[in-house]
């Protein structure tokens, strides 16, 4: 089990070093401090957003972050949760009279490490994401929109972005 997720870890960091460098980040040669990144949605909205797509962008980058957040909390639980499951399986102190009641013990120890398995991978994955969609790189993805270049295709391409935008065109901004 530990070969699995070791490998599949190794997989995903290959895959995160081995992507091309997108290239709205190449072309952006300003240096942001950390007061121009730190802020909250409704921030981000008020002093970035200048039309209905930059604040769909805002609203739908938020969006996905706090999914991710949550998704990597609730699997961090899981993971604890099913860890002490399987150790309590494992040692218990009742020894089983009858061969299907080891058999059980067994299985319920398997599944049990194959949720842990999943959940592992599921954590590691949102962490990723969350590392890889950070704050500044929405504050770069916006000033490249605000000097002409478009959003990028895989983002703007998503249901949910278009979802907010269409709650943009409908919804005028409150200001």
């Amino acid at each position: 089990m530990h070969i699995t997720l070791s490998i599949l870890l190794l997989f995903s960091l290959k895959f995160c070093f081995a992507a091309q460098e997108p290239s709205w980040h190449r072309m952006d040669t300003t240096i942001l401090s950390k007061g121009d990144y730190k802020l909250g949605r409704e921030e981000f909205l008020d002093k970035y957003s200048r039309d209905d797509s930059s604040r769909a962008f805002i609203n739908f980058y938020f969006k996905k972050r706090s999914r991710w957040k949550q998704s990597l909390l609730v699997n961090a639980g899981l993971i604890t949760l099913f860890s002490i499951a399987i150790y309590a399986a494992l040692n218990s102190v009742e020894t089983t009279a009858t061969l299907g009641a080891a058999i059980g013990e067994v299985v319920i120890a398997v599944y049990l490490t194959l949720f842990v398995d999943v959940c592992s991978i599921i954590f590691i994955v949102d962490g990723i994401l969350l590392l890889t969609h950070s704050r500044k790189k929405l504050l770069r993805i916006l000033n490249a929109y605000n000097d002409g270049k478009p959003l990028p295709p895989n983002i703007t391409r998503k249901r949910l972005f278009k979802k907010y935008l269409r709650l943009e065109h409908s919804h005028p901004p409150r200001n």
